[in-house]
């Protein structure tokens, strides 16, 4: 039983490059290889079959597993399973805590600073036992960095095995490799893009507009109810 087990997360060993969506709909083991079909025909108008046989001889200059798009590595790995990320629209899960830019450096800096943690992550140095043995060089990393570095130096540890401060996180391992981990840091820890002034008068018109028509709103009923009153007196008044 333990022999069939799954022992990894599972890897792409193919991934569509194009600009528009694309999925494999058919797959089929042959004698020479492994056959697959897109569902979406090409440019050309044609639906291929592609065959893919494995040559450890070739070297290939692109890699499926080899992702820079924080996005992509976030939907793949199922991290919007749990989390929310608020800079891009408040998409995610509700079960993890929410990964807003602003929440997520000042959490992270409370708890560097609090001494009971520094305490907690010098205990764990003392354990004997996986994953705290391979992650002593990761809390020693943390505790020598500083300011933003410090911050970045945690998510990606927490990324990449959750467990390196918390014997009791609920966070599950995804397989996330350091690389894709220092990917998503960055994306999360990156100050919003500065608008530009256009963008800004925009914005300012729309929101005096907004006020304008909601001043406009109050003034119209107020004088529409006065009105109603109005008529309702008069109808009221007995006729001579």
């Amino acid at each position: 039983m333990e022999q069939r087990r799954v022992s990894s997360v599972p890897e792409y060993f193919l991934r569509f490059r194009g600009k528009q969506e694309q999925m494999v709909v058919a797959v089929a083991f042959g004698p020479d290889g492994l056959y697959f079909a897109p569902l979406y025909e090409n440019q050309a108008g044609q639906t291929s079959i592609y065959k893919i046989v494995p040559d450890a001889t070739n070297s290939y200059p692109y890699r499926p597993m080899q992702v820079e798009d924080p996005r992509q590595i976030l939907r793949e790995r199922g991290c919007l399973g749990c989390h929310q990320i608020n800079g891009d629209g408040g998409f995610g899960g509700a079960a993890g805590p929410p990964l807003s830019r602003e929440l997520l450096i000042a959490n992270i800096q409370a708890r560097l600073n609090n001494a009971q943690y520094r305490q907690l992550l010098a205990d764990l140095d003392k354990l004997e036992e996986e994953p705290w043995v391979s992650t002593r060089p990761a809390r020693a990393a943390v505790l020598n960095a500083e300011g933003e570095a410090a911050i970045r130096q945690w998510i990606i540890n927490q990324i990449v095995e959750p467990r390196w401060d918390n014997r009791g996180s609920q966070m599950p391992n995804l397989g996330v490799s350091p690389a894709e981990a220092a990917i998503i840091a960055d994306y999360l820890l990156a100050k919003p893009a500065d608008r530009g002034w256009l963008t800004q008068v925009m914005t300012l018109l729309r929101s005096r507009l907004a006020w304008a028509s909601f001043g406009i709103g109050i003034v119209v009923g107020v004088i529409g109810l006065m009105a109603v009153n109005w008529v309702w007196g008069r109808r009221k008044k007995p006729r001579l």
